[in-house]
């Protein structure tokens, strides 16, 4: 079988020229797909940093008045409401030891699995 294959390869420059012609596109499709990849996956990574890190700054400073006047924790679920409506997320103040307020649409069993986090 194998030497039918080879036999009849070489009866043809034109088949050997494109079977090399498959080969070499291929294999650059495969390294141009890694490269891509890798590109749009930093791309992606960036453009999400950069939105964290300016919704963080954002929110910082109300949260810090939160905390630091002892607010009450309706006040915290306002603020998380506020801060995850756009976002549809979910989140959370995490104010000192043992101190948290998130949304009350999380159940008990919930909120004590974040809060080994």
């Amino acid at each position: 079988m194998m030497q039918a294959f080879v036999h009849f390869l070489r009866r043809s420059i034109a088949r050997k020229l494109t079977l090399t012609l498959v080969g070499f596109v291929a294999v650059t499709m495969v390294v141009a797909g890694l490269y891509l990849n890798r590109a749009l996956e930093a791309f992606a990574v960036d453009t999400l940093e950069a939105r964290l890190a300016s919704i963080g700054r954002l929110l910082h400073d109300e949260a810090r008045t939160l905390v630091t006047r002892h607010a009450s924790p309706d006040d915290f679920h306002a603020f998380t409401l506020r801060g995850s409506r756009p976002s549809r997320a979910r989140s959370g103040v995490t104010g000192g030891p043992a101190r948290r307020s998130a949304p009350r649409s999380c159940t008990s069993r919930s909120r004590s699995s974040t809060s080994g986090r």
